[in-house]
């Protein structure tokens, strides 16, 4: 199944944000936006990064966080 992701919505103040921590792009962006939106800000990984950490092998050629067009979908989504 995965590893599960792990977001943050905060609100203080009347402002609302989102974190997304090392995030991979899901289809949990609508389910999100729908219980949460709009968010005033959305802190979202966009460095595409690919992981090769001795515990997870094999290793993945496949990004463990989102790329900077994924990250703006989800911001856009999300209403940020």
């Amino acid at each position: 199944m995965g590893d599960p992701q792990l977001n943050w919505a905060v609100e203080a103040d009347g402002q609302r944000v989102f974190h997304g921590g090392d995030t991979m792009f899901h289809g949990f962006w609508w389910l999100i936006a729908r219980r949460f939106s709009p968010f005033d800000a959305a802190f979202l990984p966009a460095n595409d990064a690919v992981v090769d950490a001795l515990h997870l092998q094999p290793p993945s050629p496949l990004p463990a966080a989102m790329d900077p067009t994924q990250a703006a979908a989800a911001a856009e989504i999300l209403g940020a």
